[in-house]
């Protein structure tokens, strides 16, 4: 039995996959209670799940041929990317903003 949510497969054993994915939300939800100044860690699964629903608006535009497939798979990898480069700019000011109050003015001063 999942000790999580007590879910098991249909053959009454545990399914691993569920189990790690499952222990993955469970540990950010865990790290979001938790006093790490405010910096969550995010897996690579979890990103995966959260993109989840906009596949499947793509296949159910495939399906009823809308035409808005390739749209919404280039919009899906574009705001990835630009997250991304976002959290790796906006990192420091999250990690080391309390301690050196002037990396944060910089960052003010170069976004102007």
């Amino acid at each position: 039995v999942n000790p999580i949510n007590g879910s098991q497969n249909h053959y009454g054993h545990e399914d691993p996959s569920s189990l790690d994915l499952l222990s993955q939300l469970h540990s950010v939800e865990t790290a979001m209670d938790a006093n790490n100044n405010g910096v969550v860690h995010v897996s690579p699964p979890v990103l995966i799940l959260s993109a989840v629903p906009l596949l499947c608006i793509a296949f159910v535009g495939h399906k009823f041929d809308l035409g808005l497939e390739n749209t919404l798979i280039v919009g899906i990898v574009r705001s990835f990317v630009q997250l991304m480069i976002l959290g790796l700019i906006l990192h420091p000011i999250f990690v080391m903003g309390m301690d050196w109050p002037w990396l944060v003015c910089l960052y003010v001063l170069f976004m102007m």
